[in-house]
């Protein structure tokens, strides 16, 4: 038999249960509404940008050559598949293997943590304070918009370029980044600057932007800054907008400048040491190396390379 005072009891716990459940529900629609609205703004602000950059370094003539040649165009598409899916399938087992890494990393990685703070010590706040609070706004933006715009715009202007050969570079140097990248996280453990010295180092992004906490919570893991991989791809960038200065000269001036502001703003902003970004620099310079090596490899083969120079070229008109 059930006493009135027990089924009050009983009655208030589950009617507790049920508002707990109704709080975390709402929280988690909450998050994913706020992330789904900060992607958004991100990805218009990228494409917006991007946008701008394609017109001024490639110019509407080149953009337009698959209205006008949608064969043509097609028959690049086809030539340059084999080094996208390189490229996506890395991204896809990155992605899919990312809590199993993360799980492994803490059976077998090496913490370093403490060794990169014992290096280098305070030196990302004097870095800080060594530029106007003003900084925040440019070096967010760039962290957030600039870096995506940085990485994308190569794949999409040397689409247009007379030969294929620095997209298929960059294709097969961004999937080495990430590579290489995701083993060294899992053989190093590494605590980001801001977490470490909390309280001593801002965190300028999240106090000017706060919703991009939403964004970069789903996709970083505070463990994964060692090398940083914002710097590897954008030294990779950088690295290939020199190498095509001579068709796109207008695009080096603008990534060398993005680039560079990239690799300080990981820094500015506390979300990795200088030996993050050291480390980055060498990665980067090296995913170009592995990119033209494969690239090299693969056109003298010939097997992914069936098509003549000709069947490839657009006619640009000026």
């Amino acid at each position: 038999m059930n006493y009135p005072e027990e089924s009050r009891t009983n009655r208030e716990s589950s009617r507790q249960s049920g508002d707990s459940s109704f709080i975390i529900e709402t929280l988690v629609d909450t998050y994913r509404m706020s992330l789904l609205i900060v992607t958004g703004i991100v990805a218009l602000g990228t494409a917006a940008l991007l946008g701008a950059l394609l017109v001024v370094c490639v110019g509407p003539s080149h953009l337009s050559a698959p209205l006008r040649e949608p064969e043509v165009f097609k028959r690049r598409l086809y030539n340059v598949a084999p080094f996208l899916v390189v490229l996506v399938l890395v991204l896809g087992i990155n992605k899919g293997l990312h809590d199993v890494s993360q799980d492994i990393s803490w059976v077998v990685g090496q913490n370093v943590t403490g060794v990169l703070y014992g290096i280098e010590g305070e030196f990302l706040i004097a870095l800080q304070n060594a530029f106007p609070e003003q900084a925040a706004f440019y070096f967010s933006f760039i962290y957030v918009f600039g870096y995506v715009a940085l990485l994308v715009f190569p794949m999409i202007a040397y689409l247009f370029s007379d030969s294929l050969h620095n997209l298929k570079v960059t294709l097969i140097a961004y999937a080495a980044n990430y590579g290489i990248g995701v083993l060294m996280y899992t053989l190093f453990i590494a605590y980001g600057p801001r977490n470490v010295m909390d309280g001593l180092l801002s965190q300028p992004m999240y106090e000017v932007y706060p919703e991009v906490m939403f964004l970069t919570s789903a996709v970083n893991t505070n463990t994964n800054v060692f090398p940083s991989l914002h710097t590897s791809l954008s030294v990779t960038a950088m690295i290939l907008a020199l190498m095509s200065h001579r068709e796109f000269p207008r695009w080096t001036p603008f990534a060398l400048l993005l680039g560079t502001s990239v690799v300080i703003s990981t820094m500015y902003l506390g979300i990795h040491w200088l030996t993050d970004v050291v480390v980055g620099v060498a990665l980067g310079a090296l995913a170009v190396y592995i990119g033209e090596y494969v690239v090299n490899r693969a056109d003298r083969s010939g097997l992914l390379n069936d098509l003549d120079d000709d069947q490839l070229s657009f006619t640009v008109s000026d």
